[in-house]
């Protein structure tokens, strides 16, 4: 509160839960306003955890900018990651900035898939095909057992597809080739094809973004010289060095 005193652009953002206790934190300098004013098409975000002795992810929301560096333009230290809060989130970059992104890459948190058209209507929320990538072989390495190459080979030749009737053609047809594999198939990648499958998103400008791993190369960064008892205190100091660095 003391960096919005000295300088009334800051925006700083909280709530307090009935013991007067910190549940929501969020801030943006205004530098980083300036950013995402100029910037913010395509934005991609992550949590991460275990940065601070209160056990609060932080979640931070990066940019590209136009000589194609990553650039921190908002962060967050919240008590949960529910529909509430990340609609609380958003309406904080919202009132901050008044400008929605064109897309939103995440991890596919659907608390947060939930948010953005709530806020952001018209902003089209994108999932990171590094972790789709990762969750497959999880779930289905071991269901199909010698059938997993040809799964995941035909997976990716249907993910890669650029229209939509040879999407669905071939999405049906991986259905109907790995049984074992449907029913994760369907629950967790056939509601949301258009957040991943390239038939929806190669008509989205996504400043040839696919994944979340800018932000999560940030937060390691972060995490790095943070440790799990550091004070919120110390947290925001490393993070404001780090935006110094940037400059």
């Amino acid at each position: 509160m003391q960096k919005k005193i000295e300088d009334l652009r800051w925006v700083v953002d909280f709530e307090l839960d009935k013991e007067n206790r910190l549940t929501r934190l969020f801030w943006m300098s205004p530098d980083q306003v300036d950013l995402w004013l100029k910037y913010h098409d395509v934005v991609v975000n992550d949590n991460t955890a275990k940065t601070n002795q209160y056990q609060m992810p932080l979640g931070i929301f990066i940019i590209i900018d136009n000589k194609c560096k990553t650039r921190l333009v908002c962060q967050t230290l919240v008590s949960d990651e529910t529909l509430d809060t990340y609609i609380w989130i958003l309406e904080c970059i919202r009132r901050a900035t008044e400008q929605a992104p064109i897309v939103i890459f995440t991890d596919a948190d659907p608390a947060l898939d939930a948010a953005i058209p709530i806020v952001f209507p018209e902003t089209y929320p994108a999932h990171c095909i590094f972790h789709i990538a990762q969750n497959l072989p999880k779930n289905l390495k071991g269901k199909l057992g010698e059938r997993w190459n040809d799964f995941i080979k035909q997976f990716y030749q249907c993910r890669n597809s650029l229209c939509e009737p040879l999407f669905k053609q071939r999405w049906n047809q991986l259905l109907n080739d790995f049984p074992t594999a449907k029913d994760y198939l369907l629950r967790t990648l056939d509601r949301r094809c258009k957040s991943w499958a390239r038939a929806y998103l190669y008509k989205i400008f996504t400043a040839g973004i696919e994944s979340t791993s800018r932000v999560e190369g940030y937060n390691w960064i972060i995490k790095q010289q943070l440790k799990a008892n550091s004070t919120l205190c110390e947290l925001v100091d490393r993070l404001d060095l780090r935006l110094k660095e940037e400059e």
